[in-house]
């Protein structure tokens, strides 16, 4: 029981690390790659722990499968999220809040805020 418990922490660790991996930016960013490097230390080590009680053949194609299943998740999740965002800044450059006084400070600022929330989404 201990065992499964570990092999689903080390899934965990593993999505974790693999998702920090494009924020990272080729390691050019301390936060993500340090994220990727525990999360990838702590997976193995977990795993490590796994093997003591199940086979490798197992431990391996649950851990790598899981793996897969989970980033695709996470993967499609930020695709949604960033075609939601284009959505939202079609309405906000075509709205119909761009007529009248202070309309266009609003999209200014409507844009800007977008911006920042895709650029967010793109590095995590």
């Amino acid at each position: 029981m201990r065992s499964t418990a570990y092999m689903l922490l080390a899934i965990v660790a593993e999505v974790v690390a693999t998702s920090a991996l494009r924020a990272s930016d080729g390691f050019t960013r301390a936060i993500p790659a340090a994220i990727v490097i525990v999360g990838y230390g702590l997976s193995f080590y977990l795993l490590s722990l796994t093997l003591r009680a199940l086979p490798v053949g197992v431990v391996y194609a649950v851990w790598s499968s899981a793996g897969i299943v989970l980033i695709t998740v996470v993967a499609g999740r930020r695709r949604v999220a960033l075609q939601a965002d284009a959505r939202l800044a079609r309405h906000v450059r075509h709205g119909p809040h761009r007529r009248g006084s202070g309309g266009a400070q609003r999209v200014l600022e409507d844009e800007r805020a977008l911006t920042a929330r895709v650029s967010a989404c793109v590095y995590l």
